[in-house]
């Protein structure tokens, strides 16, 4: 492709050659494009449908709004716990909250309107995904068939709804303004300046579409000046990529937090996070299935990169870190997806691998078109056939409810309908929940903020605490706490009613509720004043908002 600023007469007829190809493809073969493009369609709404548990973020993030709207100010310090808290809080998905809010609450569509919002967000990233493909003229058969590892690896980043999956959605975005910028055109940059504004209030994976830029500038860069050996030239048809770069670094400051946001950013980055579980690295995720795709999609991009037969592919650099920091942290595998479908797909044509794809493709179209078709049906049939699809709070621990949060509705009920008001010992995944629920009545000694809110340390000595390690009293002696709720999983549990047995010679800790999944204790001479209410075997049935 040539690198000059502006493409000459012939390079537009050869661009324009491929994209005729691309079309009389798919033009040739419709039912084969109608049936693989209804099967991805449905291996992506089957896997939206699967994961309808309501995120623990999104309460906090709600709560925040509701907040701003009750007090008509933008809190800048924590009003919704009793232990110390950063100042000022830098809740970076404050933008997110204001969208969740709108789409669930005001209008009180609940969760129907989270799951409205997520189809949406899906929609927006597959068709911004497939546009890129499509303008970095991808044959379709290679897209079809790179996008079914595609979105078994993007799948681990579907919620409902969390902020990440707007940054997911805007850096499907981002990808094809670089589609764009490969060929000479800049019109681009005053748009997605437009839209990085919004991501900058919407989530702290902005920090995401900065760093892509970043490696494509630098790539770029070295791709022009070994083509031209001019500094002046190569900056003539770059200093647009830097300016970008210039401006959005510039765009952090335009938050409510100004000056605050960058810096908490740069806190955030560099801040290890060992019990989080999407931190850790992609191996040690259960369901090895994704590790196994995941090699497959980078020997897949390794081979396009070095076996194209006219020149090398652009975007290495994106595949290469975005590929390194999947590996070390589950939570950026749904980035390399975007990044991997938006660039593999092109870097195929003119290929061994993606001449055989395409002659498959050709000359195989009955049996394809067959494959497709029942793969739709599949998925399909799966999507109708599920009850629940609607996100929803699961309040009961199940064999399979590993790492999904069980939330305590009975015994939040029990608390409201008991005039409850003081500090209640909660643990990381449950406080944002009670926040939302009973604040301002009830304050909470975590929540799922983490370093937003809490100073370094404090997860840890919550972890202590529910974990029943050595010291774990000395936790409620630092803070004043008026009650704990317990998850009936916890190691806690004995060694607390332990300490309720005897309690004429010191002040122990006695439950007044419990139900299938948590306890709630509370100091005995507190108690007294409180019903004891036993809902063992009655299921509490959890509403949305």
């Amino acid at each position: 492709m040539n690198e000059s600023p502006t493409s000459n007469p012939s390079d537009k007829d050869a661009v324009g050659n491929d994209i005729s190809r691309f079309s009389a493809s798919n033009d040739r073969k419709p039912a084969l494009l109608i049936s693989s493009c209804i099967s991805l369609s449905a291996m992506l709404i089957s896997a939206a449908l699967v994961r309808n548990i309501i995120d623990l973020d999104l309460f906090h993030e709600i709560a925040l709004i509701r907040e701003i709207r009750n007090t008509g100010e933008f809190p800048y310090q924590d009003h919704f716990s009793y232990v110390p808290t950063v100042s000022p809080v830098v809740h970076h998905e404050w933008g997110t909250g204001f969208v969740l809010y709108l789409t669930s609450v005001a209008s009180g569509w609940g969760s129907s309107g989270l799951l409205m919002l997520k189809l949406a967000i899906l929609s927006g990233i597959a068709a911004a995904v497939s546009a890129t493909a499509r303008c970095r003229e991808a044959f379709a058969s290679a897209f079809c068939f790179c996008s079914v590892p595609a979105i078994f690896l993007f799948e681990i980043g579907i919620s409902n709804v969390r902020a990440q999956m707007f940054t997911l959605f805007f850096a499907s975005l981002l990808m094809i303004c670089l589609a764009l910028d490969e060929k000479g055109r800049k019109s681009w940059v005053p748009a997605f300046l437009s839209i990085f504004l919004v991501w900058v209030n919407m989530h702290a994976g902005c920090i995401v579409g900065l760093g892509i830029l970043i490696l494509y500038t630098f790539e770029t860069t070295i791709r022009k000046y070994l083509t031209s050996r001019s500094f002046y030239d190569t900056w003539w048809q770059t200093w647009h990529l830097f300016a970008c770069i210039v401006l959005m670094s510039l765009m952090l400051l335009a938050t409510p937090y100004g000056i605050d946001y960058p810096e908490y950013l740069w806190h955030a980055v560099r801040m290890p996070r060992p019990e989080i579980t999407e931190w850790a690295p992609l191996w040690k995720l259960r369901t090895r299935g994704y590790l196994a795709f995941f090699i497959g999609a980078a020997i897949t991009a390794g081979y396009a990169a070095f076996a194209s037969r006219t020149h090398k592919p652009r975007g290495i650099a994106l595949i290469l870190v975005t590929g390194i920091l999947a590996l070390r942290h589950q939570r950026h595998l749904p980035i390399f997806s975007v990044v991997w479908i938006s660039l593999v797909p092109a870097w195929l044509k003119n290929t061994w691998l993606g001449d055989e794809i395409e002659n498959m493709w050709r000359n195989r179209s009955t049996i394809l078109t067959l494959f497709w078709t029942i793969l739709a049906i599949f998925y399909l049939g799966f999507s109708i056939s599920k009850s629940d699809i609607f996100p929803s709070l699961p309040t009961v621990i199940e064999k399979d409810t590993h790492q999904v949060p069980i939330y305590p509705v009975g015994a939040v009920k029990y608390l409201r309908e008991t005039g409850f008001r003081g500090n209640l010992m909660v643990s990381f995944t449950s406080g944002a929940f009670v926040s939302w629920n009973l604040f301002p009545d009830v304050l909470v000694s975590l929540d799922s903020r983490y370093e937003v809110a809490y100073p370094a340390g404090m997860l840890e000595e919550n972890l202590k605490f529910y974990r029943a390690l050595p010291g774990w009293e000395n936790v409620l002696k630092r803070y004043p706490t008026q009650a704990v709720l317990l998850s009936k999983s916890s190691e806690l549990k004995p060694k607390m009613l332990e300490e309720a047995v005897d309690f004429r010679n010191r002040p122990g800790w006695t439950p007044v509720y419990e139900d299938d999944s948590f306890f709630i204790l509370m100091p005995v001479e507190d108690a007294v004043m409180y019903p004891i209410v036993n809902r063992v075997g009655i299921p509490s049935e959890g509403h949305f908002p």
